[in-house]
């Protein structure tokens, strides 16, 4: 919906660890915006690999493989024509879940120093208690099997209080409102 409903107020929309997700071909093609896949290089090649084979267009996203643990996807959006003089939209979700807090916060913040006035980040974040598993026996058995597959959930903010106040203190610390 955010995509959907921003994609003709920005000039650019920024999709980083989008994985196999369609949302650029959904809500993007024929539009006046710049678009930016980044993800991981194996992620990538099969992802454009599939496309071709499907028949699907995807001719106007820039897809950018990275390696995160070896290269800046900072250095790799800018080398690939990215502005930061314009408006953006960064769509980065179901992904922090996954990652340690200081990648996490390193992340965002770096969204915010690349970002022109007016853009936005649509993130998801989950409370520490989803992420540990504690909500529910669903949850746990959930965060088990991702844990067993080499996915472990990671990053949370606590929200045991004031879930609004815990998300715009964390949001300050990345430089961001």
């Amino acid at each position: 919906r955010i995509v959907e409903e921003s994609v003709d107020e920005v000039e650019q929309i920024v999709l980083p660890g989008v994985g196999f997700d369609l949302i650029a071909q959904r809500f993007t093609e024929g539009k006046e915006v710049r678009v930016f896949e980044l993800d991981q290089v194996e992620t990538s090649t099969v992802k454009i690999e599939t496309l071709k084979r499907a028949g699907i267009r995807h001719d106007w996203v820039t897809y950018i493989p990275v390696d995160y643990s070896r290269e800046s996807w900072v250095e790799k959006l800018l080398e690939a024509g990215f502005d930061k003089r314009k408006k953006t939209l960064f769509v980065w979700e179901s992904v922090s879940l996954f990652l340690e807090d200081d990648v996490v916060k390193e992340t965002l913040t770096q969204m915010a120093e690349i970002s022109a006035d007016g853009s936005r980040i649509a993130q998801d974040f989950y409370s520490r208690a989803f992420a540990s598993g504690g909500i529910s026996r669903t949850v746990r058995s959930t965060s088990r099997l991702m844990e067993r597959m080499g996915e472990p959930w990671r990053f949370g903010i606590d929200m045991s209080g004031d879930s609004k106040a815990a998300v715009e203190s964390f949001l300050k610390e990345c430089g961001l409102t």
